[in-house]
């Protein structure tokens, strides 16, 4: 599927504010899409499979966002999708530390 996040299992953001449950965009409209992520940003998203959660974190402005995840719509095994548009963007996958997807 091209437009992978249109999908009805699709969870996950395109910046805080501005996400995705079951493949249907969710977003306010009190600005510009994509103004909470800056260059340089750091953007935590920790999957939390036993409590079907999705958690994301902007570490420079500490934003938080929690998506509950319908197990109907978006069965395990889960697939990651990540769309990079900056030259410069990355990715890193890190182990789980901790069993609490907000300690810190």
């Amino acid at each position: 599927m091209r437009e992978s996040y249109l999908s009805s299992s699709s969870y996950g953001w395109a910046d805080y504010d501005d996400y995705f449950l079951g493949g249907t965009r969710q977003h306010r409209r009190t600005g510009w899409l994509f103004s909470h992520t800056k260059p340089n940003d750091i953007i935590s998203i920790t999957f939390d499979c036993n409590n079907r959660k999705i958690y994301y974190k902007n570490e420079r402005n500490e934003k938080l966002q929690e998506l509950s995840v319908d197990i109907n719509k978006c069965p395990f095994p889960w697939k990651l999708h990540i769309h990079i548009y900056g030259r410069d963007d990355r990715v890193r996958l890190l182990d789980v530390i901790s069993d609490s997807a907000t300690s810190t």
